[in-house]
């Protein structure tokens, strides 16, 4: 008896689990994912950065070449943030605040390094159940 009254009590609990779990919404998972790019992007982690990019992207781009256009040049991103998402079905457009620092790069005129603020549209599309960054330019 105490047997088959535990067994009950174990599939009590787990229903009343199941029952608070609920899925993210798109917005959530492609937000969590847009952020986890952009920390890979600060830290110059260019390979867990080029993991965000799409199947497509990355069928025609190598990650030395990825590399090559995201590394560090004249204009270093120094911090983002995530702000928003708004999803269709399989597509997502997100919004990223960031602040770049400008270096001078071969000015005849040493100048002081520029922090420039920008807004990041981003764009993100749903294949075979997972989020994944498109380049638009």
């Amino acid at each position: 008896m105490k047997f088959k009254s535990g067994l009950a009590c174990m599939a009590l609990v787990l229903v009343s689990a199941c029952s608070t779990f609920h899925p993210k919404s798109n917005e959530e998972a492609v937000m969590a994912r847009a952020e986890q790019r952009q920390e890979a992007l600060k830290k110059a982690e260019y390979e867990k950065a080029y993991s965000f990019m799409s199947p497509t992207y990355k069928a025609s781009h190598t990650l030395d070449r990825f590399k090559a256009t995201v590394g560090r040049g004249a204009a270093m991103m120094v911090d983002s943030k995530v702000t928003s998402a708004q999803c269709d079905e399989d597509a997502c457009t997100v919004l990223v605040d960031a602040n770049y620092k400008f270096l001078d790069k071969g000015s005849m005129i040493p100048m002081k390094p520029l922090l420039v603020p920008r807004t990041n549209n981003e764009r993100w599309i749903k294949v075979d159940g997972e989020w994944w960054f498109i380049k638009l330019d």
